[in-house]
């Protein structure tokens, strides 16, 4: 394993700068996408060509969009078939509240607590699986075990539309259950996430 396999790798290194020749065919390049991008943009009948929406529905997407910004409204895709579900902000939390409502609350400190467990364990599992080891790389791997300061993961929660065919709820204005969804991309179990999963993705793949 190398460092710079990992996601959340910390540090890296720039590689050597090109010729300045090829540096200044690749800006040249860049210009020149540039220029046909943004004339591609201006020109109103190739706009119209890229779109497959009507006006009525041009204008229905643009009402979402004001009501959705103006925190009117929650639009979220379903569990299932990614459909497009809309819902009241009211509504929403309605449904999700099942899932949360028996949570224990924790405080900063009890969060710096597991954040420092989590980090022992993911710094021993480097030790025990010799990560690195083999490229030179094992204080760059356990310094990258190592989380600070992660923010609380968001939750949020996806209608189960599969649930209306099957008729599995009664009122239409509260709408199906939802299956709430935890949107980590940092948090301090994260990383020992990820090092078991390189483990146990394999086995259960075979």
């Amino acid at each position: 394993m190398k460092a710079t396999d990992m996601p959340f790798n910390k540090r890296i290194y720039l590689r050597n700068p090109i010729k300045q020749e090829m540096e200044v065919k690749m800006q040249m390049l860049k210009q020149r996408l540039d220029e046909v991008t943004k004339g591609y943009e201006a020109n109103d009948n190739k706009k119209n060509v890229l779109s497959n929406l009507d006006a009525t529905q041009k204008a229905g997407l643009q009402l979402l969009k004001e009501r959705k910004k103006n925190q009117e409204i929650v639009i979220f895709q379903t569990d299932k078939t990614n459909s497009f579900s809309v819902d009241t902000l009211t509504n929403y939390r309605m449904a999700g509240q099942c899932h949360t409502e028996k949570d224990e609350v924790i405080d900063e400190k009890k969060t710096k607590s597991l954040e420092t467990l989590m980090n022992a364990h993911g710094i021993m599992f480097t030790r025990i699986l010799k990560a690195g080891e083999n490229t030179s790389q094992h204080e760059r791997i356990k310094n990258n075990m190592i989380s600070e300061n992660c923010e609380v993961a968001p939750k949020y929660d996806l209608r189960k539309d599969h649930k209306i065919l099957e008729k599995d709820y009664v009122d239409e204005i509260v709408g199906p259950p939802v299956r709430p969804i935890c949107g980590a991309e940092s948090c301090y179990n994260g990383k020992m996430s990820f090092l078991l999963s390189t483990i146990l993705t394999p086995i259960v793949k075979y």
